[in-house]
């Protein structure tokens, strides 16, 4: 009775780990990566948000541009990618921010929303994606 018992509980924990790996319904997010600058100069902290033109679980990935110019998209952790598919891209530049609670966006309001955003990509399922926003007034 305890060997079958200890040879039940040996198959439940295998069958166990063996589920324990990525399932086929998880999101497979896809590296968008690239600089921003405005009028040719970087603009560090601003906030870059990719607005899905696709169905899907309504997620909305974001980016903060580092000193260099530099950002990294994430869905659900920072740097982690976004799903494949179409977007359009929305630039928020607040350098004040940090010590403003309602500091002015210092780039032209165009950018600002997904209706008049004239920036737009499409990430593609397995290739990682780079991009150059040159923005200008």
């Amino acid at each position: 009775m305890k060997m079958r018992l200890a040879k039940s509980l040996l198959m439940l924990g295998m069958l166990g780990a063996a589920g324990c790996g990525r399932t086929s319904e998880e999101p497979v997010f896809q590296s968008v990566t690239g600089t921003v600058r405005f009028n040719g100069k970087p603009i560090p902290k601003a906030e870059v948000t990719f607005h899905p033109q696709f169905d899907g679980p309504g997620w909305v990935p974001v980016a903060v541009v580092k000193d260099d110019g530099t950002f990294a998209a994430g869905t659900k952790l920072a740097g982690d990618g976004v799903l494949p598919g179409k977007y359009k891209v929305t630039f928020i530049w607040r350098p004040a921010a940090e010590q403003l609670n309602d500091a002015p966006n210092l780039l032209p309001e165009k950018f600002a929303s997904p209706k008049t955003s004239p920036i737009e990509i499409d990430v593609i399922e397995g290739q990682p994606s780079s991009h150059k926003f040159e923005l200008k007034n």
